[in-house]
């Protein structure tokens, strides 16, 4: 992520692409590159909007990430 993204449109892709697949596909982010200057204000970001997620039963409506595949993907 450059120093001069989008910083919301940036922390939206990251989480689409760590969490999409609720661990069960292997295109799944695990790096993101960022720029040391805005480092901090992303993480802080990613942080608080993976902790808005809802997670729970697939079928509720209110569920944005079902089941993980497996404990490894969890941890």
């Amino acid at each position: 992520v450059f120093e001069d993204a989008n910083l919301e449109h940036a922390c939206l892709g990251a989480q689409a692409a760590i969490f999409s697949g609720a661990g069960q596909s292997c295109v799944a982010g695990s790096r993101l590159l960022v720029h040391r200057s805005i480092h901090d204000r992303l993480i802080d970001m990613l942080s608080s909007g993976m902790n808005k997620i809802q997670l729970g039963d697939p079928l509720a409506d209110a569920t944005e990430v079902g089941p993980i595949s497996n404990a490894r993907q969890f941890e």
